[in-house]
């Protein structure tokens, strides 16, 4: 499996998030097939034992992911930016009435 460095990894969301924003074809693979839609923008596969979920918020309902938790005996060791598919740079913008 290839190796994505973390420049990749924003990019390549950055990208899908943009293309499934105006591409409803698209947007639908995103969500029946991620793995695929991953493909198709970065033209890589994802990391073995990865999975990738696509959600649409509809109507009233609104999803928002929790970052993953860092464990305490990480902190020292680990800077976030390190840490496998860690993506602070892709931003959600959402118009709150």
């Amino acid at each position: 499996m290839s190796d994505w460095t973390q420049d990749e990894v924003v990019d390549t969301l950055s990208e899908i998030m943009e293309k499934a924003r105006v591409d409803l074809e698209f947007r639908q693979l995103c969500i029946e097939d991620p793995v695929k839609a991953v493909k198709a923008i970065s033209g890589k596969e994802i990391p073995e034992g990865k999975t990738i979920v696509f959600i649409e918020n509809k109507g009233t309902h609104q999803t928002f992911i929790l970052p993953n938790l860092i464990k305490d005996d990480l902190k020292e060791d680990k800077n976030p930016d390190e840490l496998p598919w860690y993506c602070p740079e892709v931003r959600i913008t959402m118009k709150c009435k």
